[in-house]
């Protein structure tokens, strides 16, 4: 089931409270740093909005389960509303 958030000038109008985050999953299996992400166990995806008590931040890649989230339609785009109990880790693409 997907539900359906409003916007206004195509921003994201979505603040998730409590210690949630909302995330743009990435669909495609890639290894980063010797960890497979994206895979049929794991997934990895973008931070696109948060709160000041979640210590991730906008665009922050994070990796998660494949069962984690729920999913919302925001934008038009699909997204994962995600705890941050269910995230496992921050990816630094830059290492």
């Amino acid at each position: 089931m997907i539900n359906y958030i409003c916007h206004i000038e195509n921003k994201v109008k979505f603040k998730p409270l409590g210690e949630n985050l909302l995330v743009e999953a990435h669909s495609a299996e890639e290894e980063v740093n010797g960890i497979y992400v994206g895979s049929q166990d794991n997934r990895k995806g973008t931070v696109v909005s948060t709160n000041n008590s979640v210590q991730l931040e906008v665009g922050d890649v994070v990796l998660f389960s494949n069962s984690a989230g729920i999913e919302l339609a925001v934008d038009g785009d699909k997204h994962l509303l995600l705890s941050v109990d269910e995230i496992f880790g921050l990816i630094d693409p830059e290492k």
